[in-house]
């Protein structure tokens, strides 16, 4: 898998041109083959708006078959008088991979970029993996989507690692952040392995896709624990009438064993797979019914781009604990 990172300026007055465009590529581009995630957005810089456009792919060939290649890409024509391509950059993805379009109104997309030893890298995806539970399950509960990437620095024995990361709002970025960490990464252990630090926000691009779409828009693994079956039913019949697409959601109920409570003593649980713009809704209905949300973290069992009915995907390994942003 590779990530192609895009950051440019947006042409003084067309920054609702830039917005349209987005949109439209969203949309025309949403089932390309090999897609596997897709980040946008922009910031105001000096009187100007600068954005950043991350994408995701299988493979090398897929991103030249939908965007051109590195020294051709598609984006520039597609930008022309709207916006200008300042650099063009491309990563080795480090699985697991995050799967989905980032459709988040009023969200944020954060790009951090730094310098890592070999082994830095190594020890840094180690400190990942043994986060405390609350922080990893926060963490996890909140971040929308992630893109984590490396390549060689040149003329060094030193690596280029690159998060771009979704959140739902720069507030949410503050909580789950050490306090004083503005421009830095969000917790001081991690300047134990990395180097020449940069951090970037950029409001993300609200690609608003209609309902034919909903597949492909990011989601989130959501799981809910009820005392009877009776609420657990209600849960999955409102969810099945409030999402775009009851099939894709993957609705399911179980018994479960009550946490401290003898094995014939069962709660049962409510999963499913909703998009971003149907978490609220969810939440509120689980709320509504006396659940108990156990967990929520992003979904990463299936790729985003164009399959027929034979084809299958194959399921990755759950996210890390943390992602880098």
């Amino acid at each position: 898998m590779l990530l192609r990172l895009i950051r440019g300026n947006v042409a003084v007055g067309r920054e609702a041109d830039f917005v349209a465009t987005c949109r439209q590529q969203a949309i025309e581009r949403a089932r390309s083959r090999g897609l596997v995630s897709f980040f946008s957005g922009y910031q105001p810089v000096d009187g100007g708006d600068r954005f950043v456009m991350a994408a995701v792919w299988e493979s090398e060939a897929d991103a030249v078959n939908a965007g051109g290649d590195a020294y051709q890409p598609a984006i520039v024509a597609i930008f022309d008088g709207v916006a200008r391509v300042e650099s063009f950059d491309v990563y080795d993805i480090i699985e697991p991979a995050f799967r989905g379009v980032i459709d988040a109104p009023g969200g944020v997309v954060r790009v951090t970029t730094a310098r890592v030893s070999g082994a830095g890298l190594e020890q840094l995806m180690h400190w990942f993996v043994g986060q405390p539970r609350g922080r990893a399950s926060m963490t996890q509960r909140l971040l929308l989507g992630w893109a984590l990437g490396q390549r060689p620095v040149a003329g060094s024995d030193e690596i280029e690692v690159v998060a771009v990361s979704a959140w739902p709002s720069p507030l949410v970025i503050e909580a789950i952040a050490e306090p004083g960490r503005t421009g830095a990464t969000l917790y001081a252990d991690m300047d134990r392995f990395t180097d020449n630090v940069h951090v970037e926000h950029y409001r993300a691009v609200a690609l608003e896709l209609p309902d034919a779409l909903s597949d492909v828009g990011s989601r989130r693994v959501i799981a809910a624990r009820f005392d009877t079956r009776e609420a657990a039913d209600a849960t999955a019949a409102g969810l099945k009438a409030a999402v775009a697409s009851p099939h894709d959601a993957n609705i399911s109920v179980a018994p479960l064993g009550a946490p401290g409570a003898p094995p014939d003593v069962r709660s049962f649980i409510v999963v499913a797979r909703v998009s971003i713009s149907e978490y609220a809704r969810a939440e509120r209905l689980i709320a509504q019914l006396s659940g108990e949300i156990i967990l929520s973290q992003p979904d990463t069992t299936e790729a985003v781009g164009a399959r027929s009915g034979a084809e299958a995907f194959p399921a990755l390994t759950p996210a890390p604990g943390l992602s880098p942003a």
